[in-house]
């Protein structure tokens, strides 16, 4: 499937620090997923998910937990764990969770 195929893509280019390349193929995996399944979907949340990893790792920490937090289920509690260290991030406490 194309969708998955761009978030492996993001993925790999992710791995090699090529961050705008990746955000721009995890963007349109994302948007895709969301636009074929919707928000709560598997694939939906894997890409969406890899987007906000790789937008934190180029510094836009705003945008990083606002694609979080449309995907994510604050319910569980690995995303609890993540949500924390997101918040306290963008607080300026960089300490480690």
């Amino acid at each position: 499937d194309a969708i998955i195929q761009l978030n492996n893509l993001g993925q790999a280019l992710h791995a090699q620090g090529r961050f705008p390349e990746a955000a721009a193929r995890l963007e349109a995996a994302c948007r895709s997923a969301t636009n074929q399944w919707g928000p709560a979907h598997l694939v939906t949340r894997r890409a969406c998910g890899n987007l906000a990893a790789t937008r934190g790792a180029m510094g836009e920490w705003a945008l990083a937990w606002e694609i979080y937090q449309s995907v994510l289920s604050p319910d569980s509690s690995p995303n609890q764990l993540l949500n924390a260290a997101l918040a306290a991030r963008l607080a300026g406490d960089t300490r480690q969770s």
